[in-house]
């Protein structure tokens, strides 16, 4: 994923090209206006006049697809900073872990779902000596993806180039030599679409046994063992399964996930970091009721269209004021 200096860059350069371009079609039509009909070049910068608004048009279409992207990639950076802490204080002194990620109980709209993916997408990404991709990495929401958790295993041993009845204990093995090398990361998106029990199973009986014999592996301590279970709804957080708020010293194991806070609404200190942060960036990109006039009222505005600060719905009002879908961000959240 292209990081936002570079798309800074890259908007700064094509907007070089778009000056030069529109200056360029500015003479060439003004020396077209003034040629005689005639002039046996006319038909040549006629032809090369529509070249260069052809080009034009593509390096517009390109400027909108960065600016675009980095809108979407600021509303990543929105909040989340005690789950931040918390994931990195953890990961400065554990090895394996697995982690309930929780998204807001009160939201109930079409949009629910996209901020607690930005925070999963924000822990991947500062994951200390990351760069792999997830290994697995599941939407349970789907049907078509199962959750038997021996059907996890079978696709486990796919994934570490073992075949479809290889046993666990060498599936095991296979990923904690690969942890002497890099990170192992094992994502569940949509965990509150599928049955408690299928869960509680997938926890127990998957994660458990990775997770027990990776600990007692001997390996270099530097990469990780992690696992990510997504709840778009929060509901999870009602259900018996065991969790711990914090791995307390003696009492906690690697095969209790952690539950990090539910993803809260944005308050104004939150958006206001983002506008301070963001406003000189995104620019040509804001409406004026959002880059101009007092912060407090640009930012009372969100919140009036956000249900009080919804992150999913802060999300979607700011992409909508900038003319662009929320959907779009899926390249962003992309793992």
């Amino acid at each position: 994923m292209l990081d936002i200096h570079y798309l800074q860059d890259e908007i700064k350069r094509l907007l070089k090209k778009k000056e030069s371009l529109t200056e360029l079609i500015r003479r060439q039509s003004i020396h077209l206006i003034l040629m005689s009909e005639s002039d046996l070049r006319r038909d040549e910068i006629q032809y090369q006049l529509e070249e260069r608004q052809t080009e034009l048009e593509e390096v517009k279409d390109q400027m909108a697809s960065s600016q675009r992207l980095m809108l979407y990639k600021s509303l990543m950076s929105l909040d989340y900073h005690d789950h931040t802490n918390l994931f990195q204080n953890f990961s400065r002194t554990y090895h394996v872990g697995a982690f309930m990620l929780h998204g807001s109980i009160k939201s109930n709209h079409h949009y629910r779902g996209y901020s607690v993916r930005a925070l999963l997408k924000r822990l991947v990404y500062i994951t200390p000596n990351s760069g792999v991709t997830p290994l697995m990495h599941r939407d349970l929401s789907s049907p078509i993806q199962s959750n038997d958790v021996d059907a996890l295993w079978r696709a486990l041993a796919a994934e570490v180039k073992l075949g479809p009845y290889a046993k666990r204990e060498d599936i095991i093995k296979r990923i904690c030599r690969r942890l002497q090398a890099e990170n192992v990361i094992l994502v569940f998106r949509g965990v509150d679409f599928v049955p408690e029990e299928c869960l509680r199973r997938l926890i127990q009986d998957f994660w458990g046994p990775l997770a027990t014999e990776a600990q007692k592996a001997q390996h270099s301590g530097r990469f990780l063992l992690l696992m990510f279970l997504v709840d778009y709804s929060g509901r999870v957080k009602d259900w018996e399964i065991a969790c711990a708020e914090w791995p307390d010293e003696g009492a906690w194991k690697p095969d209790i996930p952690i539950r990090l806070p539910i993803v809260a609404r944005f308050s104004n200190r939150d958006l206001s970091g983002w506008m301070e942060q963001w406003s000189e960036t995104l620019f040509d990109i804001l409406p004026d009721d959002l880059k101009q006039g007092p912060l407090e009222y640009r930012i009372q505005n969100i919140l009036n269209k956000s249900s009080n600060g919804d992150p999913d719905l802060v999300m979607w009002y700011i992409c909508n004021r900038c003319g662009h879908l929320l959907e779009g961000a899926e390249e962003c959240l992309r793992l």
